[in-house]
């Protein structure tokens, strides 16, 4: 039947067609990239900047979120020595999660993940997804750890905070006087957003695949305590593990590479230290729709932190360094404040 893109930048669409890809198995393992290149060729005409090791540019922040649905298994190159990198989903085979997104399309109106009422005449009212992640690092990329850094640029948080009175060329608000205002745009004005964002031209210059093994980043660091481990039921099969202070407070929660308790090698068991790095901030309003893709929702310490309507949190990489790199193990949030006390000074890191 062909495949028909958007001439708009489908993030959604984006992460389902992931999800059903990661699942398969490949002959070579190295060649994850390229053999849904397919793919990326044709989404990359509307998605400003491309895929970097298989993550839109434009939404970068958002596409390091992924998390497992299932455990999943490492990718190791079969034919050379290559690296495929662990802070990409290519560098894992298996079912993706592939509603741990769902912050970078909160600009997409009518995507099936939002929350919609019935007015009293019959009437739906969608609601935006509230879940958002913010920037706060600066990335770069390169193709070894020690050759050329080129800047990744996340352009797709330009407009979210617009002002409805500068509306951007070619965009168009719908019902400014009301309170379900949104925005369409001159290439798809049957489609609706709920904040511009930037539409790639419709003939962009050709690129090549871009499978770069590093990503650089000044951010900070810190060390926790594994807690208890428990299932999330609604989200995955995975076990999540609480996070703790050196005073035994909860702080977070990461969701592990594993099934079951009996796996404990994998994380070292409860009270063992966990190195984390800062990937983004993140911010959730306390609502029913929001609820199943958070672990941690239901932990005592969690509902306290919401007890104003809105969960603010970091989102942190739990990594395992060797040779001056970081290798992502396994990703979670942490307390906006509990990270403030705990985390060093920001520090050039270096993840594989």
């Amino acid at each position: 039947m062909g495949f028909d893109p958007a001439p708009w930048p489908d993030l959604y669409r984006y992460a389902r067609l992931v999800a059903l890809y990661n699942k398969r198995s490949l002959t070579f393992p190295e060649d994850v990239l390229t053999a849904f290149a397919g793919v990326t060729s044709v989404l990359e005409s509307s998605f400003d900047g491309g895929f970097i090791s298989g993550l839109p540019q434009m939404f970068f922040d958002s596409a390091l979120l992924w998390q497992p649905h299932q455990p999943l298994k490492r990718r190791e190159a079969l034919r050379d020595r290559s690296s495929i990198p662990s802070w990409s989903w290519i560098g894992w085979q298996g079912d993706l999660h592939s509603e741990s997104w769902r912050s970078g399309y909160d600009y997409l109106r009518g995507n099936p993940d939002e929350e919609v009422d019935i007015d009293t005449e019959g009437r739906e009212i969608r609601s935006p997804i509230t879940w958002q992640t913010e920037s706060c690092v600066e990335w770069f990329y390169s193709e070894f750890q020690n050759s050329q850094k080129y800047p990744i640029q996340v352009s797709s948080q330009h407009f979210r905070h617009s002002n409805p009175q500068e509306t951007p060329p070619g965009w168009t608000i719908v019902n400014p006087e009301q309170g379900s205002a949104y925005y369409t745009h001159i290439s798809d004005p049957n489609q609706g957003f709920w904040y511009p964002i930037p539409i790639a031209p419709s003939t962009p210059a050709p690129t090549s695949l871009c499978q770069p093994g590093f990503l650089h980043a000044l951010t900070r660091r810190c060390t926790l305590t594994f807690g208890r481990t428990y299932t999330n039921r609604n989200a995955s099969a995975c076990k999540s593990c609480d996070l703790l202070t050196a005073d035994g407070t909860w702080a977070g929660c990461l969701r592990l590479n594993i099934a079951q308790d009996t796996e404990v090698y994998y994380f070292g068991g409860e009270g063992r230290q966990c190195h984390l790095v800062q990937l983004s901030f993140g911010d959730v309003a306390d609502i029913k729709v929001e609820r199943v893709s958070f672990d941690e929702w239901y932990r005592e310490g969690c509902k306290k932190e919401r007890a104003a309507g809105r969960y603010r949190f970091v989102n942190v990489l739990w990594v395992e360094e060797m040779e001056g790199v970081v290798f992502r193990r396994a990703l979670g949030r942490v307390l906006r404040r509990a990270w403030d006390e705990v985390a060093g000074d920001p520090v050039s890191v270096v993840f594989g």
